[in-house]
């Protein structure tokens, strides 16, 4: 799936944590998150962080983003960390970081599935065995 960004509309992003109670808003991707994020990492960095998913940095990202009602609920980065336990809240985390940049949910499932696809391994060819001669043939 290829994504024109000129069709993304950035928007607010809502996920849900096991390990916290309400659910957690991001704010939309706007020039000041795109400046900071530039400012922190640089150009390159920053696109090889989405394209390989870096958690840590992901995860920082997510943190600047939060709405202040929700980033009232953690201490500090760490706090937001720590309550980042399970597979499910890493995924629920990447998720509406893609979805504040205005990448859809049919467009992320479409995106899953074709990634699927491509790590899907492909059967090995069946080997033939050759057959044995006799000893002293």
């Amino acid at each position: 799936m290829k994504l024109n960004f000129e069709d993304l509309i950035p928007q607010r992003a809502v996920f849900k944590l096991s390990t916290v109670e309400p659910k957690l808003i991001l704010k939309p991707w706007s020039l000041k998150v795109r400046f900071w994020a530039l400012k922190k990492y640089g150009q390159a960095r920053l696109q090889e962080i989405m394209q390989n998913q870096s958690l840590e940095e992901l995860c920082e990202i997510a943190f600047y983003m939060l709405e202040d009602e929700s980033k009232s609920l953690f201490k500090d980065f760490d706090h937001f960390t720590e309550s980042i336990q399970q597979t499910a809240d890493i995924l629920a985390v990447s998720m509406a970081l893609l979805n504040t940049i205005g990448v859809s949910e049919p467009a992320i499932e479409e995106m899953r599935k074709e990634l699927k696809q491509r790590e899907t391994p492909k059967a090995p060819a069946p080997v033939q065995k050759k057959k044995s001669k006799p000893i002293g043939a």
